[in-house]
């Protein structure tokens, strides 16, 4: 028995009450206002700062809404710097939390999420790794690649160590994956320990995240990524009926992809 199997079969059946889907709604509603109010509040702000008037009007100018054209520096800080930093922004954020629902679907736990099982720290290692060596086989993608491929690796080791007599325990994963992460977290070291100025620079930049990179073809490209990690968002929550309709396994697929889900935003943070 997987542990998605036993998700399903032991998730009691329960009517949600009324008043919390108003809430959720209303609590949905409240935040994609505020939502669209930071955007263009926050495509003003910066080194060079662009009224919120203005910044609405080159919008409705763009889609053909009315508004007015800005003058050349301010359509194109406007929509070649801060508009692509702010869709990726808005991507990664999508993704990290596709990321979670995919870890609660799979523990039946609303509070667990990727680094509970190490899949976050694995991922590090990789994109460690690929910097402190000078790998470059992949060109500007090769630490996104080897971070996606040492996630994945984590998720299906994390898998293999902790079934048992053809079942996996939730109790085991989680411990499984508290090992994991202090493993990660000494190599992560060790990496460091030999890795010169220039290097330790790049990984603290990587581990903090940025988005100074972010451009219109970059934002394509993540977005078919994140389409991936919807799709496996959408199966894990169908249950083991859909796993099964893929493989007939429901258990190593559905971890497969969780680890393609849980990394659809590893390529942004680069």
């Amino acid at each position: 028995m997987t542990v998605l199997d036993k998700v399903v079969g032991d998730a009691p059946t329960e009517t949600p009450a009324p008043g919390r889907h108003t809430t959720a709604w209303l609590l949905t509603m409240g935040l994609a206002a505020a939502l669209l109010v930071l955007v263009p509040v926050a495509a003003g702000i910066g080194a060079y700062p662009v009224p919120v008037g203005d910044v609405l009007a080159s919008v409705q100018h763009r889609v053909g809404l009315g508004g007015t054209e800005l003058d050349r520096v301010a359509e194109s800080v406007l929509w070649n710097v801060r508009f692509p930093r702010i869709v990726l922004a808005l991507l990664i954020g999508a993704s990290l939390g596709c990321a979670g629902a995919l870890m609660q679907g799979v523990f039946g736990n609303p509070l667990a999420e990727p680094g509970v099982i190490g899949i976050s720290s694995g991922a590090a290692v990789g994109a460690v790794a690929a910097i402190a060596l000078g790998l470059n086989f992949f060109g500007t993608w090769t630490v996104s690649v080897c971070a996606f491929v040492a996630g994945l690796a984590t998720v299906l080791l994390v898998y293999a160590m902790s079934r048992e007599g053809g079942r996996t325990e939730v109790v085991t994963l989680i411990l499984t994956g508290i090992a994991l992460n202090a493993f990660a977290g000494a190599v992560i070291g060790l990496f460091l320990f030999f890795a010169d100025a220039a290097a330790i620079q790049q990984i603290t930049f990587w581990q903090l995240g940025s988005l100074a990179q972010a451009t219109w073809p970059r934002c394509s490209r993540s977005c078919r990524a994140r389409w991936s990690g919807w799709w496996s968002r959408r199966c894990t929550a169908a249950g083991s009926t859909c796993w099964r309709s893929v493989s007939g396994r429901p258990g190593i697929w559905a971890w497969t992809w969780s680890g393609c889900g849980s990394h659809s935003s590893s390529s942004s943070r680069c």
